[in-house]
């Protein structure tokens, strides 16, 4: 129990942290200045807004590693479950309507990217 909730607080955290980042240098590359100084805004927000998403991954990880199922499977369906753990704070940031319109597709780009990055890139322990 203990290895799934630090494989999942290390995405999870991962995803808060690096994903304004990206937001902001994409706003940069693009001449876009409008909230490029929120970094802390919006790390904080999104980490608040985040906290269902990550005990919703903590306890997909915890199922999932008591399974008999190989690394980079699970691997797979843990990004899948982040795909839609990410879009969730985002649905509801933006009126829970399914289609974002740009500004909000930056963020689930972001997040999205940096989930998976997190799910691939930190050891998965089996229980």
């Amino acid at each position: 129990m203990k290895q799934a909730l630090i494989y999942s607080l290390k995405i999870w955290l991962t995803g808060v942290f690096i994903s304004p980042v990206l937001v902001k240098l994409f706003w940069l590359i693009i001449g876009e200045s409008s909230g490029s100084n929120a970094i802390g805004a919006l790390m904080l927000f999104g980490g608040i807004l985040s906290i269902p998403s990550v005990l919703l991954l903590f306890l997909s990880v915890l199922i999932l590693t008591k399974q008999a199922i190989e690394v980079n499977s699970m691997k797979l369906i843990l990004s899948l479950i982040g795909v839609i753990l990410t879009y969730l704070p985002i649905w509801f940031l933006n009126g829970r309507e399914f289609g974002l319109d740009n500004f909000m597709l930056n963020f689930f780009i972001a997040y999205t990217v940096t989930v998976i990055a997190g799910i691939w890139f930190y050891k998965l322990k089996l229980l």
